[in-house]
């Protein structure tokens, strides 16, 4: 990615991993993009601004002062090819709090939407968000991360149970009835605590009540902590469920007590008080991964920063890379081929001839074919896994997009017939006489050259195989 925007796209800001909650909520409540418009050198900017980040991707000739977010601390800056790679990662729920988590998507586009509104928005900016909202629905539809409100709440009581000296017979009491809310109650349920649980109303049939739970009404809720060794609040409220004026008026308050809101529910001032232990998401975040996942994720950012690439030197004229022409082994190995037309049928039979174990997906193909596995249905996502390459050659664009994408993020190789900037590798016009193999590709669109260039190697195969003394 050398040279992409080099000096001039940059990012600057700070997030929950450089930065303490109350640094970023502080930074939060003074930044103020108006003093921006008067900035020597800023051409355009989109302000990304959530609960745990507040970040700056620019373009402009040089850096921003740190002043302008106030007094800095655990600010980043990056520019170049590490600020988009940034973004995109952001944009995968890379960088998130929650690994893989999804509402991150939504915020990045509406940054995009402001910028565009607020006439801040340039097109080298426009083409980095639109491919990071690109690369965060392919992770979205096609990865599949561990549940990290499990992680959460399974470290959460864990830790109370450390903490307690065990969670059996223990009073537990969860803030917020929705999914992280259910999950934490049925895991202090299964561990022997006596548990309730509020809900905004207790009216039946408006809210599931985990099994061996009390439902308790919101509005209660401190009334329902005065006794409680723990107590947990998982809800989306934009107000704190739990403050230190609340505990304070308890005469048993919990011993415990695990935030697992962003933004939080409990009041940070709740930490000061004698004899409470809290936790907040960095407290409790996971540090295992799911690598595998992880991979995959990774792989879409990587295709989607080589898109920058391809855009930035198409509009500056300069000519793409050649594909570098590699011969490997296909003897026994699983490709696919999407499409049963006239294309898709010449591939099977080019990999079936090289020793290729090869699967066609169409629903209705042109012919049978003798030693390839027939599969008679569209696509399905999930067909790719475990091939050692794939063509997508069916008479759908839509199918070869989704062929394609779902290739480029498990990282097999992949050829669009109908898409030349979706191949991650072109098939080549093959070239074999008894002692010789060869393939021939153009640069581009460039069919009539490589046919015509193919005919001369063929010609030029053969005789050099009569020139080899037997």
């Amino acid at each position: 990615m050398e040279g992409v925007w080099e000096h001039s796209i940059f990012a600057v800001g700070l997030d929950w991993e450089t930065a303490s909650l109350e640094q970023r909520e502080a930074c939060l409540r003074t930044m103020d993009t108006s003093r921006l418009a008067g900035v020597h050198g800023l051409r355009g900017w989109v302000l990304l601004q959530t609960c745990s980040r507040l970040e700056l991707y620019f373009e402009g000739d040089s850096a921003l002062p740190a002043e302008l977010f106030g007094e800095g601390a655990g600010l980043f800056q990056l520019e170049g090819e590490p600020a988009c790679r940034r973004l995109l990662e952001i944009a995968c729920g890379l960088r998130s709090q929650i690994l893989g988590e999804e509402q991150i998507l939504t915020q990045v586009r509406s940054a995009a939407d402001q910028a565009r509104e607020a006439g801040t928005m340039t097109p080298e900016l426009e083409t980095l968000f639109r491919l990071a909202v690109t690369a965060g629905k392919a992770v979205r539809t096609q990865v599949r991360f561990r549940p990290v409100s499990s992680s959460a709440a399974h470290k959460a009581v864990t830790l109370a149970g450390d903490f307690l000296g065990g969670l059996a017979e223990k009073r537990a009491l969860v803030i917020g009835s929705g999914e992280m809310g259910r999950l934490a109650a049925g895991l202090l349920v299964r561990a022997g605590c006596r548990v309730r649980i509020t809900l905004r109303s207790c009216r039946r049939g408006e809210s599931v009540v985990p099994a061996g739970c009390e439902p308790v009404p919101y509005a209660r809720r401190q009334e329902a902590m005065e006794g409680c060794d723990l107590l947990i609040s998982a809800t989306r409220s934009p107000h704190f469920t739990v403050t230190a004026s609340m505990l304070k008026a308890l005469e048993a308050p919990p011993a415990v007590i695990a935030d697992m809101a962003l933004p939080r529910d409990v009041e940070p001032a709740c930490r000061e008080l004698p004899g409470v232990r809290l936790w907040d998401l960095d407290d409790l975040r996971e540090s295992s991964q799911d690598v595998q996942a992880l991979q995959a994720a990774e792989r879409v950012v990587e295709e989607q920063l080589a898109e920058l690439e391809r855009w930035r030197r198409g509009r500056e004229g300069r000519p793409a890379p050649a594909r570098f022409p590699l011969f490997i082994s296909l003897e026994g190995r699983p490709c696919l081929v999407v499409g049963g037309g006239p294309v898709g049928l010449r591939r099977c039979r080019a990999l079936a001839e090289f020793g290729a174990r090869v699967t066609l997906i169409d629903p209705v193909p042109k012919a049978l074919l003798q030693g390839v596995r027939q599969l008679e249905r569209r696509y399905r996502s999930g067909d790719a896994a475990g091939m050692t390459l794939a063509v997508a050659a069916s008479n759908d664009p839509e199918v070869n997009r989704q062929v394609g994408e779902e290739c480029r993020a498990l990282g097999i190789p992949v050829s669009v017939a109908d898409s030349p900037e979706a191949c991650t590798f072109f098939f080549p016009a093959i070239c074999r006489s008894e002692h010789l193999s060869a393939g021939v590709v153009s640069q581009g669109d460039r069919h009539t050259l490589t046919v015509q260039a193919a005919k001369a190697v063929r010609k030029a195969l053969s005789a050099l195989d009569g020139e080899v003394s037997p």
